[in-house]
């Protein structure tokens, strides 16, 4: 029989004031655990500070003023030092163990067993020795796999460094380290140093919230398509590290070659340039883009789509295309970090060499032009995320760790 924790679990925000991977992760790991009858209460430390505290979520963070110094002092020291890239990884860990730093009291007051913290943000960088804790080290982040990638931007090694200095405090304090795949340890293990158990554990989604929501029923009434026509999904369409770069041309080339009306649905912020980009895109490409939305509405956009085309650069396991496959959408993407452990190539979708937009177009292509195809895909890519992503097999394996560090 199992017992019961008392579980912490930190985050830089907390919907619905917050958004992004890892906070989803977070998000739905701690759900997960609260539905199996575990005590869970979530603590943010990236949030505006002053909020009430609930049962359910203790928010915390440093005033906007404070931030803002850290920041410029951060970043002028850098400057001094001659560093002239992209500058914000080892700002954002000094604020978010900051904000960490200042969440010891209420965390005492909820006496966890089990602490569960990400890398991004170094919350227990500062942290003593909390007594009767065990903290979890969740490696989704790792700063340095962003240096020297060109098409990502010329970011500064330095920083990196500096912010990977800042998490390995934070790890010092940990007794064990999480990675959502196999890409992830790997990258962890060529990063850090750290001697104890490090294991791979797949993000989880709320898989029963995804379940209860309704596909969208105005998305190609939206854009004008009939009730037959394809809609592709591309995630984060205007993130430089989920390939903002290869967009247009990607929509482009799939729409020129599939000749008649067909809709794409890009997601998160697209800026001003990418915008007009889309804007002189074939016409029978009819693209909602419509920002930040509630999650719900995400959720319920995606299952109206058919098939979700991804160009990212790197991935260390991507909550968007998880939550696409238990849309039952089949994934194309690039063979890049984490994709592997989620998409079977030829059965749950296709994995084409990473940069290759001339595969990843015509793979998608094969996969709108041949139904069938596409049908016996949404069905594999069902089975998989039941058998080997339900929160329920993830909880388990977490909480055999937590048995583990109990010992």
């Amino acid at each position: 029989m199992k017992t019961l924790k008392r579980i912490a679990v930190l985050s830089s925000s907390y919907p619905p004031l917050g958004d992004g991977g890892i906070t989803s992760a977070h998000f739905n790991l701690a759900g997960a655990l609260r539905r199996q009858g575990h005590k869970v209460r979530s603590f943010t430390f990236m949030d505006r500070p002053f909020h009430r505290p609930t049962e359910e979520v203790v928010r915390s963070g440093i005033p906007a003023l404070i931030r803002q110094l850290i920041t410029r002092t951060s970043n002028l020291f850098l400057r001094l030092r001659g560093e002239q890239g992209y500058l914000y990884q080892c700002a954002y860990d000094l604020t978010g163990a900051l904000g960490g730093l200042l969440l010891i009291p209420s965390i005492r007051a909820f006496r966890p067993d089990i602490i569960i913290v990400p890398d991004r943000g170094a919350p227990s960088a500062f942290w003593p020795v909390i007594p009767g804790s065990k903290i979890i080290f969740l490696s989704h982040h790792n700063p340095l796999r962003f240096v020297g990638n060109p098409l990502i931007g010329e970011l500064s090694e330095s920083d990196a460094r500096l912010a990977v200095e800042i998490e390995s405090l934070g790890l010092g304090n940990a007794h064990a380290v999480v990675c959502p795949s196999s890409y992830m340890k790997k990258a962890f293990a060529g990063t850090y140093r750290f001697t104890g158990k490090t294991t791979v554990i797949p993000n989880v989604v709320d898989a029963e919230f995804i379940s209860s929501v309704p596909s969208s029923s105005s998305l190609r009434e939206e854009l004008g398509l009939s009730r037959e026509a394809p809609v592709i999904y591309l995630p984060s369409a205007g993130s430089r590290i989920k390939g903002r770069a290869f967009v247009p041309e990607i929509v482009r080339r799939i729409a020129a070659a599939h000749n008649s009306e067909l809709g794409f649905y890009l997601s998160g912020h697209l800026d001003d340039e990418l915008r007009h980009l889309i804007d002189r895109l074939p016409k029978n490409a009819r693209v909602y883009a419509p920002g930040h939305m509630p999650y719900a509405e995400t959720i319920a956009t995606v299952k109206g789509c058919d098939l979700c085309v991804s160009p990212t650069l790197m991935e260390s396991f991507g909550m968007a295309l998880l939550e696409a496959a238990f849309c039952s959408i089949p994934l194309v993407c690039f063979d890049a970090g984490g994709n592997r452990d989620l998409v079977r190539d030829g059965e749950t979708g296709f994995l084409v060499p990473a940069l290759d937009v001339e595969a990843l177009v015509e793979r998608s292509l094969h996969c709108l032009e041949k139904p069938m195809v596409r049908a016996s895909m949404s069905e594999m890519v069902k089975g998989l995320v039941l058998q080997e992503f339900s929160p329920e097999h993830i909880i388990g394996v977490y909480e055999e760790l937590f048995e583990e560090l109990e010992r």
